[in-house]
């Protein structure tokens, strides 16, 4: 945090560009939020935004709706929400970043066997009289 701090001037704060995801008429930050929170904390209301445009149905997205909800489970709803919150650098990897790996990870491994078993449900396989009389020995 305290190597955010020093960084921000007038200058840092227009070559910055903080990536938002626009969902339900709102936006979310989804990467950036160390700066946001100090340009926050430091007055700066205007900070150049990215909004990233993503498919509604990717895994990426629903990571972002889960992070979305989690904040909202804390109460976070706001960049100002994070002041009583900051974390070490160790600890900001293991509570949050880890979490969201995994977290995809665990999304995409439900989907891989959605569609494995999707795919076996339409797998239909068609054998003669013949192959059926010999299966089973008749």
């Amino acid at each position: 945090m305290d190597e955010v701090s020093e960084w921000l001037d007038d200058v840092s704060v227009k070559n910055t560009i903080i990536s938002v995801i626009q969902y339900d008429n709102q936006f979310y930050i989804v990467d950036g939020h160390t700066h946001c929170f100090v340009a926050f904390q430091k007055g700066v209301i205007d900070i150049p935004v990215e909004i990233y445009d993503i498919d509604n149905t990717s895994v990426e997205m629903q990571l972002y709706l889960d992070c979305i909800k989690w904040c909202e489970q804390e109460n976070i709803y706001h960049i100002n929400d994070l002041s009583h919150r900051i974390l070490a650098e160790k600890e900001f990897e293991k509570l949050w970043i880890e979490r969201c790996q995994n977290h995809m990870k665990d999304i995409q491994d439900a989907r891989d066997a959605d569609i494995a078993y999707r795919e076996h449900l339409n797998h239909k396989v068609t054998y003669t009289h013949e192959e059926v009389m010999k299966h089973f020995k008749l």
